[in-house]
């Protein structure tokens, strides 16, 4: 029993022994670590173009240390060698650490585009296309229930008046009044005209209008006396050129001393 308590206790020994040697083989000695510092600072104290330099060195340096390690017999050598190559791996570590180029910051945002305000000067709008003014016309139909045709002279826009024509007419009729008696009649005619398009625009284009008229001469060698006409027009046509037009209303032709003529009025013409 004596013997097997000795037994353990000397084991105890031994172990701790050898966990002791272990850890101070393992820590570095004080005289390491200011060796460690010293190689830090000088590495600190070189350029990125020397950290370089001496990585290359010091590669080839341990190249040919582990060749001669290779080929040498003698124990001290060998361990004279691996000390020197452990020192000069450790440098190396330090100094690719040291040279080792952090990557680039990514690129600074692209600043902000400002549009520039545009220097192109806007075309003006295309002048609305102005008649020729006065335009002569000529229509035929029928005026206040009786053939007729009518002579005109259509002025565009008076006084800058927007959207207004005048038109002056000299015209001719003739037909039997409600007495059955043929009469003929010539007539001076003035109306207001109020244009419901532009004047500019293509295709149909639409108006209305009324005026007065005057029976100026009639059978008998003598005038009558004022009547009167309303009418919706249509033209169509270039505004700068010709212009065919319809129009339909209501129209009164008076002499002052026979029948009227009230009716219906139609006439169909062209104007340039």
């Amino acid at each position: 029993m004596r013997v097997v308590v000795l037994s353990l206790i000397a084991l105890s020994l031994l172990f701790s022994n050898f966990s002791a040697s272990v850890q101070a083989a393992t820590r570095p000695t004080p005289a390491q670590r200011q060796k460690m510092e010293k190689i830090i600072q000088k590495v600190d104290a070189l350029s990125p173009a020397q950290k370089k330099a001496s990585v290359v060195a010091l590669k080839n340096k341990l190249q040919r240390l582990r060749a001669k390690l290779k080929v040498t017999k003698a124990p001290k050598q060998r361990a004279a060698l691996q000390a020197e190559i452990n020192r000069v791996e450790k440098e190396l570590a330090i100094l690719l650490t040291a040279a080792a180029v952090p990557p680039p910051p990514p690129p600074p945002l692209p600043p902000m585009i400002q549009a520039e305000p545009s220097t192109i000067t806007p075309l003006p709008p295309p002048k609305p296309i102005r008649p020729r003014s006065p335009q002569f016309g000529l229509s035929l139909g029928v005026m206040a229930g009786i053939p007729g045709a009518l002579a005109e002279l259509r002025f565009f826009e008076p006084f800058d008046l927007p959207a207004i024509s005048v038109r002056a007419g000299v015209g001719y009729a003739q037909g039997e009044d409600t007495d059955k008696i043929l009469r003929k009649h010539a007539l001076v005619e003035i109306d207001g005209i109020y244009r419901l398009h532009q004047q500019s625009l293509k295709g149909f284009r639409s108006y209305v209008g009324a005026g007065l008229n005057y029976d100026a001469y009639t059978t008998g060698r003598v005038s009558g006396t004022v009547g009167g006409e309303i009418f919706y027009g249509l033209e169509s046509g270039e505004p700068g050129s010709g212009q065919y037009f319809c129009e339909i209303g209501y129209g009164m032709i008076r002499t002052g001393f026979s029948p009227s003529y009230k009716s219906v009025s139609v006439l169909v013409g062209y104007k340039f």
